[in-house]
Formats: structure tokens, C-alpha cells, sequence
């Protein structure tokens, strides 16, 4: 699997139509992130997304009806 473009933790990942999107928390020493990555396994890359508008550490994701949705953090 292809390296992340940006190393993150407390972030979250969903799988939508067999693709993996994910959300970056913290960066370093508790940068708040607003980055948003989809993994392809099919091309093994990653893509950049739009920003998410705020940061989204430690939050609740879930997919339904194949839409993405973010509850919480600590941004």
C-alpha cells in the first residue's frame, strides 16, 4: 500500500465503493488538521481532497447511503 501523503494520527478512515477516505487529526505535537485523502487500491495512490472545514481530531465517522459523515472531535 502507497505511503499517506501526510503522516497523521486520530484521524478517521471510511470505505466508500471500494475506496478509503480519510480524515487527518494531529499533526506533530497537537497541529489540528483539516486535511481530507482518498486511498484508491486499485491505482495504490492516494488523491488530496478539499479541506475538510474544520479539524476533526478524534471524531466518529460512518457512511450512509454512500455519503461520508464526521460527528465530533477535540478541534
Amino acid at each position: 500500500m502507497a505511503e499517506m501523503p501526510v503522516r497523521s494520527g486520530q484521524g478517521v478512515a471510511q470505505a466508500i465503493d471500494g475506496k478509503v477516505y480519510v480524515t487527518s487529526g494531529l499533526i506533530g505535537e497537537g497541529s489540528h488538521q483539516k486535511l481530507f485523502h482518498v486511498y484508491d487500491p486499485k491505482s495504490n495512490s492516494w488523491r488530496r481532497l478539499a479541506d475538510s472545514v474544520v479539524p476533526h481530531p478524534n471524531a466518529a465517522a460512518g457512511v450512509i447511503g454512500g455519503k461520508l459523515f464526521l460527528a465530533g472531535g477535540s478541534g
